[in-house]
């Protein structure tokens, strides 16, 4: 037996079937047999590196870019779902671009991708966490069950996403038309998700501002896991005839856990003047909104 020959046995060994499979599936792009062996590996490796599952549909329109090892493929009906079955993030489709080689090394590290429809679910696992912790690392804030792995998502480009914060059984706050800038984090040694948020633009389908959609110009902010604070966010909003600047935060264990604070002009400047504080807008005490008046 050459030399050669004895090498590629024995790197064969050492990497298993996960490295064979996905060296198949890129040898041979142009099949559906190829793609659908890229699409089970990356799917068995991310749900191995999380406590929560992931998985894909499809994959598609794959090919193998510039440095060696990356892959740009298109991924529809991408789905991570908690241990216990619970939907977090719902992608309708993507075109993303993933380091093969990383990922089998154990670091999961997703370079640029487009994002087009889906639902990101913020909701209350019921003991001080939230459920999208509770997929990618373990839950509740001091549980130590992060993953193995380091997993960064880098450049999501997101558009025509809804985000859905459940703030009690029967309220929800919505967000529909996303566009923006999105980073995901985990870390292997660190409790908690990260995620960041920069340029933002949606509408506040729910609740109403007096009676209007609140439309949000631009935001930035992150979502921590394992922080009494999960969501932390500055916005600049428009409401009706009038401008708005102000940060909204989201703690899960809190009597209200969604807090808006806002500097508002026009109608709702004159509003402010009279210290309004919006305790309740249709969501059993929920969500409270301060108004602060002009800045």
């Amino acid at each position: 037996m050459g030399l050669k020959r004895k090498i590629g046995l024995g790197v064969a060994l050492i990497v298993g079937t996960p490295l064979l499979a996905l060296v198949g599936g890129l040898a041979s792009l142009n099949t559906r047999a190829g793609e659908e062996a890229v699409r089970q590996v990356v799917e068995r490796i991310v749900t191995g590196a999380i406590p929560g599952r992931m998985s894909v549909h499809t994959i598609d329109v794959i090919e193998v870019l510039s440095p060696p090892g990356i892959v740009r493929a298109r991924a529809i009906d991408v789905r991570f779902v908690t241990p216990e079955g619970a939907e977090v993030i719902h992608v309708e489709h993507a075109v993303v671009e993933f380091d093969a080689l990383a990922l089998l090394r154990g670091s999961a590290r997703l370079r640029s991708a487009e994002v087009n429809g889906g639902v990101v679910t913020l909701e209350p696992d019921g003991s001080g966490g939230t459920l999208i912790e509770a997929a990618f690392n373990g839950g509740a804030k001091g549980r130590s069950t992060s993953p193995g792995v380091d997993i960064e998502l880098q450049q999501l480009f997101v558009r025509n996403m809804r985000f859905l914060a459940k703030l009690s059984p029967t309220d929800t706050l919505e967000l529909r038309e996303i566009t923006g800038v999105v980073e995901v984090i985990v870390r292997a040694e660190e409790p908690g998700v990260i995620v960041k948020l920069d340029e933002i633009a949606a509408t506040l389908e729910s609740p109403r501002i007096l009676g209007f959609r609140l439309k949000v110009i631009d935001a930035t902010g992150a979502i921590r896991g394992a922080h009494d604070e999960v969501v932390q966010l500055a916005f600049h909003a428009s409401v009706g005839d009038g401008q708005l600047r102000g940060t909204f935060s989201f703690q899960p264990d809190a009597e209200q856990p969604a807090k808006v604070a806002v500097h508002a002009d026009g109608l709702l400047a004159n509003i402010a003047t009279m210290g309004v504080m919006l305790q309740d807008v249709g969501f059993g005490g929920k969500l409270a909104i301060e108004l602060l008046g002009g800045e």
